[in-house]
């Protein structure tokens, strides 16, 4: 494992574990420990920090969906519950 997280996770047991939440599910994907743990205070200096260089690192652009077109058409009209 390779994050910003690894430290804490390497206290626990999800190492250890065949596990979605480090990737296990996808062949050939490398596992890391995805959530962000290093505390709330933390997380929202890096956020401000992100905030104040614009988002830098970020690519803000047009948003597109990758839902099938009948989904969306569908999705518009009513919910998949209605009748």
């Amino acid at each position: 494992m390779d994050s910003i997280g690894d430290d804490a996770a390497n206290k626990t047991l999800y190492p250890l574990a065949n596990s979605w939440f480090l990737g296990a599910n996808i062949p050939g994907k490398p596992r890391i420990f995805m959530p962000y743990v290093g505390g709330v205070g933390a997380y929202r200096r890096i956020c401000d920090e992100v905030v104040a260089k614009g988002y830098e690192g970020f690519g803000c652009g047009e948003v597109r969906s990758h839902a099938p077109a009948e989904a969306t058409r569908l999705s518009a009209t009513k919910p998949a519950f209605a009748d």
